[in-house]
């Protein structure tokens, strides 16, 4: 699997001093057909685009991505006049820098559907990976104990409800849900309060 996200001897990525993001593949290989990004800001995911167009100019062909978080998940319709369309462009920009040729996203727990059926207006198919194995295993990890209801799940908002619940069901725990409080004038969240939800 090649990690497009970090120096590790096979990708080496730097910045040049104009603040352009470069990357080098240092390793090729025809066999392996994965290549994993952890993405957490705008830098790796300008690495990762860029380390996708270099396998592609050196006749590395990936068939599957592996995208642990996918970026601009939350930012899934024109809410307002003048908004991009997010899961649009980030798709097209994947299939642009593997030229068309096909390859497959997966990543953990996508923000929405719509997200799904945005990015996937490229024509690059997105999956979605249940997170349900690793909750298990860190609720195993920590000591707590789903059957005598030290569990809770916490849906943060109205658009993580139903996924909360169906994880709560899964898991046979009690689940809760939250509203985003926002200030009125600004937008910006200020906190969460507790809406009714079966417990």
């Amino acid at each position: 699997m090649y990690d497009l996200s970090e120096a590790n001897g096979i990708v080496a990525p730097w910045t040049y001093p104009g603040g352009e993001e470069g990357i080098r593949i240092n390793t090729f290989s025809n066999v392996d057909k994965i290549a994993f990004a952890r993405v957490q800001n705008s830098t790796d995911l300008v690495r990762m685009l860029l380390g996708l167009q270099a396998a592609y100019c050196n006749d590395v062909r990936f068939e599957k991505l592996l995208l642990p978080y996918c970026p601009y998940a939350r930012q899934d319709r024109v809410a307002t006049r003048g908004d991009p369309s997010a899961m649009v462009w980030l798709g097209r920009m994947i299939k642009s820098s593997v030229n068309d040729t096909p390859i497959e996203v997966f990543t953990y727990d996508l923000h929405s559907a719509v997200a799904k059926l945005g990015f996937e207006q490229s024509g690059v198919r997105l999956r979605s990976l249940s997170p349900i194995r690793h909750i298990r295993r860190f609720i195993k990890k920590v000591g707590l104990d789903a059957a005598n209801k030290t569990v809770i799940l916490i849906a943060p908002d109205k658009g993580a409800g139903d996924k909360t619940m169906e994880y709560a069901r899964i898991l046979g725990v009690e689940w809760i849900q939250m509203e985003k409080v926002r200030d009125p004038g600004t937008g910006k969240l200020t906190g969460f309060k507790p809406v009714d939800a079966p417990l």
